[in-house]
């Protein structure tokens, strides 16, 4: 949370007021997004398969060969606890994209957005783990394992949250401030952020390197997606993905 507030104060005088966003509210695209919210949301509260069979115990020779070369098999709670901390930190980082632009509009664009954003990365999230059995790494010790035992560890539910952050982070506000020197910096630090809080859950003996590497592509995927596609119709020219009438437009520009 440090961190965070200390951001803000270095980022508030390099800032450029604006009379409005970039990013605006469409009932189009939201009605659309909202639907295919509570679509993703009613599938992850509805769909679940669990384990037809729990294996007696398990070793690091049943993981493949990608995971294993970076698995860690203890639990370390320390570790553990400073990933939560930094994901809950991270969540206020869009705070930062209106800096200089507060106003009851603004306010209530990037909440609608946002709450789309996480929303649709967790429900994804949770519909993939509901649905894929995978033990923790730390469960592939020997031990004798029991039905209670966590297996849903593809994929990360912190690396998702963390990448969803930063990515949501950049994008507005790189969009934001396209001029601003801290353009750059804010991409690559709030990135940085995220991975290490990948880098955490793997060590703490929570995830494999591949249950990290799919949360970090589901959070940044809506964390682009959902600013992007309440660009303001002005400045939306030339973005490749928008809704239609009847469907998603994709066009490519050679």
């Amino acid at each position: 949370m440090r961190w965070v507030l200390l951001l803000l104060c270095v980022l508030l005088p390099c800032s450029n007021a604006k009379a409005e966003s970039v990013f605006s509210l469409d009932a189009r695209t939201d009605i659309v997004l909202g639907t295919i919210t509570l679509g993703v949301l009613t599938g992850y509260l509805l769909i679940e398969n669990p384990p037809n069979q729990v294996p007696d115990s398990l070793s690091r020779s049943d993981v493949n060969a990608l995971d294993r070369s970076l698995m860690v098999t203890r639990l370390n709670p320390s570790i553990k606890s400073i990933s939560d901390v930094t994901v809950v930190s991270m969540g206020f980082l869009p705070v930062l994209s209106v800096v200089g632009n507060l106003n009851r509009n603004t306010l209530i664009t990037y909440g609608v957005m946002y709450s789309q954003a996480m929303l649709l990365a967790h429900g994804t999230n949770r519909l993939l783990k509901n649905n894929i059995t995978r033990f923790r790494p730390y469960l592939h010790d020997g031990r004798a394992l029991s039905v209670n035992d966590r297996h849903d560890s593809f994929p990360s539910g912190h690396t998702c949250a963390a990448f969803l952050f930063a990515t949501f982070f950049a994008t507005t506000f790189s969009m934001e401030n396209p001029d601003s020197r801290w353009k750059w910096p804010v991409i690559a630090g709030s990135h940085v952020f995220a991975a290490s809080v990948g880098a955490m859950r793997m060590l703490s003996g929570m995830h494999f390197l591949t249950d990290v590497l799919a949360g970090a592509a589901i959070g940044s995927f809506y964390g682009w997606l959902i600013p992007y596609l309440h660009r303001n119709t002005a400045s939306n020219t030339d973005f490749p993905v928008a809704f239609t009438g009847n469907g998603l437009l994709v066009s490519l520009r050679l």
